[in-house]
């Protein structure tokens, strides 16, 4: 017989979960966000009876409904509600969390900006016992994902994804052989990246400029002023070219170069609303920056 499993979080994420958890069975129920069912039916498809939309657990409906549950294992993935302790101390087996860092680090709701942003050499995915504090359970099980120097956030995110059936598998290992949870010490905890976290600052180094751009890419507005145009910059490369005064610009060999505090740095895509996507040389003509 299946075990009975509770998957919560985004639609998108969870289908990739279900798909590692051969190990641990075969029968969900979903408990997804209100606000993104209309991304769960693009996903699962309009016909489902396995799943409950919410947008708090105060509502006494939601209470009432997991009253006449119980499962064997609850696992979450990217969630923003604190999901109350009387629901997932009622499992048979267990209640975890899949947390996209190399816990403790990374902790918090934005892991794979942070992971980029600070220039850390890998990241991971965390698999570690649900608790009323965000990412700070004992940790079941880990999978290391070392970083390329031109990773980005939307890289990283994909690689989490990939490494879940990996984790899974380590995980049900650890638990069936009864392997004692690492318990966490020294968690770093980052906040939610602000639109102020994704200023460009050019008064930085060309290193930390550029993990600015690539933590920002895809999902987040990495934003600076070009010729006196507000502009999101995608892509940038750092040139050899040493700088004195942080902000210049200057356009050589039909490129778009900006000072920082060290050496200039290539301009190689960027998004102008409402005009839309340039290269670098390109935007040169659109605006008369040469």
């Amino acid at each position: 017989m299946s075990e009975s499993i509770l998957l919560i979080g985004h639609p998108s994420y969870l289908k990739h979960l279900s798909k590692s958890l051969i190990f641990f069975g075969s029968s969900f129920e979903y408990l997804v966000e209100e606000r993104y069912k209309l991304i769960f039916i693009k996903e699962y498809g309009p016909n489902f009876d396995n799943v409950l939309f919410i947008d708090s657990f105060s509502n006494p409906l939601v209470t009432e409904f997991f009253k006449k549950k119980v499962y064997s294992y609850i696992f979450v993935y990217i969630f923003s509600l604190k999901v109350p302790e009387d629901l997932y101390r009622r499992v048979k087996k267990g209640a975890y969390n899949i947390h996209p860092s190399y816990l403790p680090a990374f902790s918090g709701p934005d892991p794979w900006f942070w992971a980029i942003r600070k220039q850390v050499e890998y990241g991971g995915v965390s698999l570690h016992i649900l608790t009323d504090d965000y990412d700070a359970g004992d940790i079941i099980a880990q999978v290391k994902i070392p970083f390329h120097p031109l990773e980005t956030a939307g890289t990283y995110k994909s690689k989490c994804h990939a490494s879940l059936t990996k984790l899974m598998h380590l995980a049900y290992d650890n638990l069936h052989n009864n392997v004692t949870p690492v318990v966490q010490n020294d968690r770093l905890y980052f906040k939610k990246a602000s639109a102020n976290d994704c200023i460009i600052n050019w008064n930085y180094n060309a290193r930390d400029i550029h993990a600015l751009v690539r933590a920002c890419n895809p999902d987040k507005s990495c934003i600076t002023r070009l010729n006196n145009r507000l502009c999101e910059i995608l892509e940038i490369s750092i040139t050899k070219k040493k700088s004195s005064i942080p902000g210049h610009v200057f356009v050589a060999n039909n490129r778009v170069l900006v000072a920082c505090n060290d050496y200039y740095v290539s301009i190689n895509l960027l998004f102008v609303n409402p005009d839309g996507f340039f290269s670098g040389s390109t935007f040169i003509n659109h605006t008369n920056l040469g």
